[in-house]
């Protein structure tokens, strides 16, 4: 019988590479006249936001805008700020690039230095990283059978995420909306920052339907001699339909959102009903679709007529257990620096990070949060400091596993913060936890079977006696003795795969 060999070829979703690169920001800055003289610098921001990513050739840039925020204390003990923006463009290189491959890029600030120099001038250094994750839809070939020339295969059934399709859509939301008479009228915007949550998705022929909002909160100060501040919360609705191809209503389609820039302006107009600001933002919907998958592995082979070569592999297979999208609420309780505290201005998230393990029938997340938080002491004038938030999240799974695997995503929401004594505050936080949890199984398989020469017989004997170990497994028997686990499981009347209680088998040649 002629040997023929079978493979079949899976598609996975792999990361090819991840890259960063940096941008320096420097900036000398001689305060215009409609902003009042520095007394004391309260914080020195610096948000990036990345509005294009180009890829030619082994290049890929990202371009944007930073917004530098200057918040200081005023002569006259009052909240005033700056604001200036510098371009982004970083350019990282990568060999790992395709006409396939999916670009995502992600901009943070690493570090913010600050001085005044006089009352009118400041000096800001600060630096921008932007990471690039590059993923692309790889093919992989499995052996998985073969017949003819004795081949024996020993194979087992192996589940892993069967990929369909992956894109990354990015789409401009914008709005102008008018901030009540009775919040006070909008000055200078001090802070401007987004969230965007996922509520629903519905898949069909080659497109998802995703629904959504996207939150903004804008702190500003209002246009008043007595230095006040106010905190406008906006949502608009997300509707986008994405077109990917292959899906169907029957597709799991795993979907996170990622707000990757936000601006809020201040607009010339307004009317005895209120102030208009204008909001601009770029939302980035990563979109990952794949089903259930399951494969015949071999993992072990030999013939009983034929010498052979073999070749094996290490291959890590990925089957998803569960996406997890969840809101949790964290208290924490701080001491304040200052001593007495009269108010709480704002309380935002300048930095969140996640990491998560699973072990058994629980995955476990260690989630940690940068707090700033701007009030007033209790002369009223204001301060700021950073406090660290750190909190854990478990999720129990229905099933039990040796080892998986997490990616995982945490944003904090909402804060409010309450003055418990006169020199410690509570913090309320709502948080967003968003998951995907993997089984991994590492497996040895065979990976190439060559046919080599004939094998010359140096027993003719129809039946070899055996006196196996207890529970020796009939699969290493047959190799040995150059027959197949069938013929010694007929000849004895055996079931399973291990030999239980016998003293004495027979083993047959083929």
């Amino acid at each position: 019988m002629n040997f023929k060999p079978e493979k079949k070829t899976i598609a996975l979703s792999d990361i090819k590479a991840t890259l960063s690169a940096q941008q320096s920001i420097q900036a000398e800055v001689n305060l215009p006249d409609y902003c009042s003289d520095i007394k004391r610098i309260l914080k020195c921001i610096i948000i990036p936001g990345i509005t294009s990513v180009n890829v030619s050739a082994e290049k890929i840039t990202a371009t944007g805008i930073a917004d530098i925020k200057l918040i200081y204390v005023s002569e006259k003990d009052k909240i005033d700020c700056y604001e200036s923006q510098r371009d982004i463009s970083v350019t990282a290189e990568s060999k790992d690039i395709s006409d396939n491959t999916i670009v995502s890029a992600k901009a943070k600030t690493n570090y913010v230095n600050c001085r005044a120099t006089s009352q009118r001038r400041v000096s800001i250094e600060g630096n921008i990283g932007v990471s690039f994750e590059l993923t692309e839809t790889a093919t992989k070939d499995i052996f998985v059978s073969c017949s003819g020339q004795g081949i024996q295969l020993k194979k087992e059934k192996t589940a892993y995420e069967n990929l369909i399709c992956q894109r990354e859509k990015i789409f401009d939301m914008g709005e102008t909306v008018q901030i009540p008479a009775d919040k006070g009228i909008v000055g200078k915007i001090l802070r401007t920052s987004a969230y965007a949550v996922l509520d629903s998705k519905k898949a069909v022929s080659d497109k998802l339907l995703i629904k959504g909002q996207l939150y903004t909160n804008i702190l500003y100060c209002t246009d008043s001699d007595e230095g006040k501040t106010a905190l406008f919360r906006h949502s608009m609705p997300i509707s986008q339909i994405i077109d990917l191809q292959g899906i169907d209503e029957n597709t799991n389609c795993n979907v996170s959102l990622c707000v990757r820039c936000i601006t809020a302006r201040r607009k010339s107009e307004s009317s005895s009903e209120g102030s208009l600001v204008e909001i601009g933002a770029k939302v980035a919907a990563m979109c990952k679709c794949t089903d259930k998958g399951e494969i015949s592995t071999v993992e072990d082979c030999y013939s009983t007529s034929h010498e052979i070569k073999t070749e094996y592999s290490l291959e890590e297979f990925l089957c998803p257990v569960e996406s997890i999208s969840r809101q949790k609420t964290v208290k924490k309780t701080f001491e304040m620096p200052s001593g007495e505290i009269s108010d709480i201005i704002d309380l935002w998230c300048s930095d969140a990070s996640a990491t998560m393990k699973g072990e058994g029938k629980t995955a476990k997340a260690q989630c940690s949060l940068t707090l700033c938080i701007l009030y007033r002491n209790g002369k009223g004038v204001p301060e700021y400091t950073e406090k660290n938030a750190d909190f854990t999240f478990e999720t129990a799974l229905r099933e039990s596993y040796e080892y998986l695997k997490c990616k995982i995503l945490c944003q904090m929401r909402n804060a409010e913060a309450s003055i418990i004594s006169k020199d410690k505050i509570e913090v309320r936080l709502e948080t967003g936890i968003n998951a995907d949890i993997y089984s991994c199984v590492s497996k040895r398989i065979l990976k190439d079977l060559q046919i080599l020469s004939k094998k010359e017989s140096t027993d003719n004997t129809a039946l070899t006696i055996y006196f196996p170990v207890q529970g020796e497994k009939i699969w290493d028997i047959a190799r040995r003795y150059s027959t197949t686990a069938e013929a010694i499981k007929a000849e004895n009347g055996l079931e399973g795969e291990t030999v239980d209680g016998k003293n004495m088998i027979l083993i047959p040649a083929v």
